[in-house]
């Protein structure tokens, strides 16, 4: 385990010197979530002009008026659910776009400029998004190992287990497709690390190189990712347990959630950015070694 938090160490501290990049993270997620709020706020008060479910809102947003909405308004959820879908693949592309010049800013020696940040991120896009159409059997795989537990179960009981044996092997289910979900990402992100260290142009090598890297290091690779996923977790209870008896409270105080929100989303951007800085550290640890920035 020292390993593990010695590059988690080493990424907190390539972190700091590197926390513009949250900026363009941070307008990703704003750009794209405004995208799907504005829609949705428009459709709300559409409906609240015509009934006086308006009068309850008065204690917060509750399940009655949730219903209401969805009773009154299929369509129009319909629609949204549509721009939702579009918000998602376009945020899906958006990182993929600017994780190029994430990883290649966490690498140099050199105080990243905004033009140097996106010709990177132009630079690798066309790579990184090769290696993911290249990922996806990976990924089915990985991702399919969780269902093998429904296998089992049919094997060994012919879909008549006890319901405690059922339970126990949805949990399997979940359990092993999260694990499958986590390898992946963990494949995916080394492999994106090895493009942009190698200059590697060929998607597959990268992929291969980065596949026998996680084998060969697998305890040390998760273990950044698991103790970086319970921080997480961690704030995220922080988060819910300071907004939620605010809520009840102080229901007017929108404004104050609104802020503790963005804090809460710049937290997930910047342990998003230590996890990348400690990936680094593991797969290039030489560079991190007394790293300082030099303007250029």
């Amino acid at each position: 385990m020292s390993t593990v938090f010695h590059c988690i160490g080493l990424g907190f501290q390539r972190w700091l010197l590197c926390k513009q990049l949250i900026i363009p993270y941070y307008a990703t997620n704003l750009a794209l979530g405004l995208m799907v709020v504005f829609p949705l706020l428009l459709l709300a008060d559409a409906f609240l002009q015509n009934s006086l479910m308006g009068n309850a809102l008065a204690l917060g947003i509750n399940w009655d008026f949730l219903f209401e909405l969805r009773q009154h308004n299929r369509h129009g959820l319909r629609a949204l659910a549509g721009v939702g879908i579009v918000a998602l693949v376009l945020y899906g592309v958006m990182l993929l776009f600017l994780s190029g010049g994430v990883f290649s800013a966490l690498m140099t020696r050199h105080q990243v400029t905004f033009v140097k940040f996106m010709g990177d991120s132009a630079l690798f896009f066309g790579r990184f998004a090769r290696l993911a159409l290249m990922s996806l059997p990976l990924f089915a795989l990985l991702i399919g190992a969780g269902y093998s537990a429904h296998f089992f179960e049919w094997f060994f009981w012919q879909g008549d287990a006890y319901e405690y044996i059922a339970f126990g092997f949805s949990i399997a289910k979940v359990g092993l497709s999260y694990m499958g979900f986590l390898v992946f990402g963990l494949i995916f992100d080394y492999a994106r690390i090895d493009i942009v260290k190698r200059d590697e142009k060929q998607a597959r090598k990268a992929l291969g190189r980065a596949l026998r890297f996680v084998i060969q290091n697998f305890g040390h690779a998760i273990g950044i990712s698991l103790v970086l996923a319970l921080v997480g977790m961690a704030g995220t209870a922080l988060c819910l347990g300071v907004i939620n008896p605010f809520i009840s409270h102080h229901p007017n105080m929108l404004v104050l959630v609104i802020i503790v929100q963005q804090i809460y989303i710049a937290f997930r951007i910047s342990l998003r950015l230590v996890r990348f800085s400690s990936e680094i550290a593991l797969y290039v640890p030489s560079p991190f070694e007394k790293l300082t920035i030099t303007h250029t």
